[in-house]
């Protein structure tokens, strides 16, 4: 994979002109991975960490999903997994901070993760959605996307607590409210 070979350079206008900023090298950037059932609230809780000074780029599983006309068989999920991996590591090597959402099954996706560490060894943060079947058809009910799948296909792609296993992996609860998950998230990356 391509690694950043000249820093990112960040310029901030001010009224005598243009001024350094800071400077971004593939060191510096942050991986977030924020994974869980279809539903939990993580496109939600991305979308809030996007607004951030740094240069962030958000990974959405579902851009993926739904871009091939055919969604089932291991050439598909093989497809995704790959374009998924590659895309991640490419914004990380080129100085972007990287928000990955989506359900990310532990099953499909525990070697693109290994991959992806040990790649980006460094500034890596695991967040996993613990939340009830039955809250997630819940919260789905009121999304704008609720027409793309229905609780069928949800219950489907449900895994209850499917967490990674890894030491920096955290959980939360279905009790966290957005405010309090996304204060969380920016405590923990800080």
């Amino acid at each position: 994979m391509a690694r950043l070979v000249e820093p990112l350079v960040l310029l901030r206008r001010t009224s005598e002109g243009f001024i350094v900023d800071r400077v971004v090298t593939a060191n510096d950037t942050r991986l977030i991975i924020l994974r869980g059932p279809c539903g939990a609230g993580k496109s939600t809780v991305a979308s809030r960490l996007l607004e951030s000074p740094r240069p962030t780029a958000l990974i959405e599983q579902d851009a993926y999903r739904f871009i091939f006309n055919v969604r089932e068989g291991e050439m598909y999920s093989k497809t995704v997994r790959q374009m998924i991996r590659d895309n991640v590591l490419g914004a990380l090597g080129n100085g972007f901070d990287v928000i990955l959402e989506g359900i990310l099954g532990t099953r499909g996706y525990r070697d693109v993760f290994a991959t992806l560490f040990r790649e980006h060894p460094r500034n890596n943060y695991l967040f996993y959605f613990d939340v009830s079947f039955e809250e997630t058809v819940r919260r789905h009910r009121g999304r704008a996307k609720a027409a793309l799948f229905t609780e069928a296909d949800m219950r489907r792609w449900y895994r209850p607590r499917d967490v990674l296993g890894y030491d920096f992996e955290r959980v939360i609860d279905e009790d966290s409210t957005l405010d309090d998950t996304v204060s969380l998230i920016r405590g923990a990356i800080a």
